[in-house]
């Protein structure tokens, strides 16, 4: 169902090792009793469909985010408007990150959405630390449980998923921009929706990363966040709108992200039968992403990236053998 929505959505399919990442671990790892079920002792087949919808919500999303455009839409550039004032916000922040030798940041993530009356609400906590030309670090928590671990050491990268505890290594990539093209860490750093941010963080040309598919760029004006002065700047793609604050002065970091689910829900609707469609009517949805306590080119510990596999954790030889699909 996946693949049909993003090929109906006129986005580049996402690769099928991603997909099965994000919908077996990241992070929707329900609980035993959903909240619907214990207060009703039972569960309406809708009901207990919005479970994997929300699942599938939040990894489309990601997708739409992460995708590169089509042949049509890069034939639409011409029609383009893009605010020179915003532009030369995301410059700044693309010049600062390509020179930077290393940082660390926190991102605290939250997604509530509310269908056809069915509340639910996801929290993801990650802690980034990078470091050129291949160091890395990345380690998630989620409030419905699972979690990720991925590590880089210069000479292995190591994957942990916790909602299977289990483990691999591969050979860590040249440079941190690789680690944008391999669908496992994609994966993980998309989860939230703000995968679009972190990677382009990584990225050779954070500018180019950033504008992806973007068909206009405005400048709305100067806000503070967390007590930070920040350029706030809107943008839209064909598939999602979102907001962007990045720290005016000599850092020009990203405080926070806020992606539009609009564009997303009414495509998905489009192919939804009318009788799901009355009862998802009044859905609302809200997307935060606040990145904070960031370290510029700081001294990091000898264990930052180092991979310490947890006791009880198994280790494996491939990510297809983490989700039992090993030849």
């Amino acid at each position: 169902q996946l693949l049909f929505l993003c090929r109906h959505l006129k986005l580049s399919v996402p690769p099928i090792g991603c997909c099965r990442l994000c919908l077996h671990i990241l992070f929707f790892k329900l609980p035993t009793t959903p909240t619907v079920l214990r207060k009703t002792n039972r569960m309406t087949p809708f009901r207990a469909a919005c479970y994997p919808l929300l699942a599938a919500l939040v990894l489309l999303t990601n997708m739409v985010a992460l995708a590169a455009p089509t042949g049509e839409a890069k034939a639409d550039a011409s029609q383009e408007t893009i605010d020179k004032k915003a532009k030369a916000v995301i410059d700044r922040f693309s010049e600062f990150f390509t020179e930077l030798k290393g940082f660390k940041t926190e991102l605290n993530i939250e997604l509530k959405m509310d269908l056809g009356g069915n509340k639910q609400e996801l929290k993801v906590e990650d802690r980034i630390a990078a470091q050129r030309p291949n160091l890395f670090s990345l380690e998630a928590d989620s409030s419905t449980g699972g979690g990720a671990v991925v590590k880089a050491d210069g000479k292995d990268l190591w994957i942990l998923l916790g909602a299977f505890n289990k483990y691999f290594a591969s050979e860590a990539p040249e440079q941190l921009s690789d680690l944008t093209s391999m669908q496992t860490v994609m994966g993980v750093a998309a989860m939230g929706n703000s995968g679009k941010i972190t990677l382009a963080m990584l990225s050779e040309d954070p500018a180019e990363a950033l504008m992806l598919g973007v068909k206009s760029l405005s400048y709305v004006g100067e806000e503070e966040v967390d007590g930070v002065t920040c350029d706030h700047l809107a943008g839209s793609e064909e598939s999602m709108d979102w907001e962007l604050w990045i720290e005016q002065g000599d850092q020009p970091v990203v405080r926070k992200f806020v992606p539009d689910l609009t564009k997303t829900f009414k495509m998905m609707f489009e192919r939804m039968p009318k009788e799901q469609l009355e009862q998802l009517k009044g859905w609302k949805a809200e997307n935060i992403a606040r990145y904070t306590n960031w370290e510029i080119n700081p001294e990091f510990a000898a264990d930052t990236f180092a991979f310490t596999a947890p006791e009880d954790a198994t280790e494996v030889d491939s990510f297809n053998d983490m989700l039992g699909q090993g030849s």
